[in-house]
């Protein structure tokens, strides 16, 4: 890899960075099989690789696990189902998960790690005041850092200024309310932090759909799923 020999072993998992040249052979004309995956991990535009330093070569300690992982997330990503992708994202997390975590070799790099810690703990904050009122002004004291520098900050983390990423989460949450629950429209707003009279306004700008109308065609949708799923044989 890049001009560098690395030998795995059974059962290991070799971490290949992006942009890598690889040629691959094996001894004595020995037949070897590999699982593996392409995938891009960011934390807003920073790649999460590049923020961590692991090792290339990861021991397994449980293989039939780790190949059953493999397998799950082929069958979840190759899959047609209303979960599919979700699923194969978070079999995908476990895989990157178990990668840090066993890595002989964890470095953080230090530039900008400061940086990240601050922000996470303002997503935090976010997170869970949600239904209050947020500023700018406000989030940038909570990290310490001038307005003007935490809006760049922010976005260069998660790909959206602080109050963008405030919408996207409160039209988030309020679908999931939408789909999980028999709150109304008040109770939602108030609960993701849009005033009451504005609130339908807000939602069909950002899902192009009234709420009410989205509520009615997930039912419509998981009813019929529902159904297909109990005539499946």
């Amino acid at each position: 890899m890049n001009g560098s020999v690395i030998t795995p072993t059974s059962g290991q998992l070799v971490l290949l960075p992006a942009g890598a040249t690889i040629s691959a052979s094996s001894y004595n004309g020995e037949v070897f099989g590999k699982y593996y995956c392409h995938f891009t991990s960011t934390i807003g535009e920073t790649r999460l690789f590049d923020l961590l330093e692991l090792s290339l070569l990861i021991d397994v300690e449980d293989k039939p696990l780790m190949g059953e992982l493999f397998r799950e997330l082929n069958e979840s990503h190759n899959g047609n189902g209303m979960t599919s992708l979700l699923r194969a994202k978070a079999t995908l997390l476990q895989l990157i998960c178990y990668c840090i975590e066993k890595s002989p070799k964890l470095i953080i790099n230090d530039s900008g790690h400061l940086d990240v810690q601050r922000i996470t703990r303002v997503l935090e904050y976010i997170n869970l005041h949600l239904a209050q009122k947020l500023s700018v002004d406000e989030l940038a004291k909570l990290a310490h850092f001038h307005p003007r520098y935490f809006i760049t900050v922010f976005k260069s983390m998660t790909g959206f200024s602080p109050m963008q990423y405030i919408a996207k989460l409160r039209y988030d949450r309020a679908c999931t309310l939408l789909r999980t629950t028999n709150l109304n429209m008040n109770e939602i707003a108030d609960r993701v932090g849009v005033l009451p009279d504005y609130f339908t306004k807000f939602f069909k700008h950002h899902g192009g759909v009234s709420p009410s109308a989205y509520r009615i065609d997930f039912a419509t949708a998981f009813r019929e799923t529902d159904w297909q799923e109990y005539r499946r044989p």
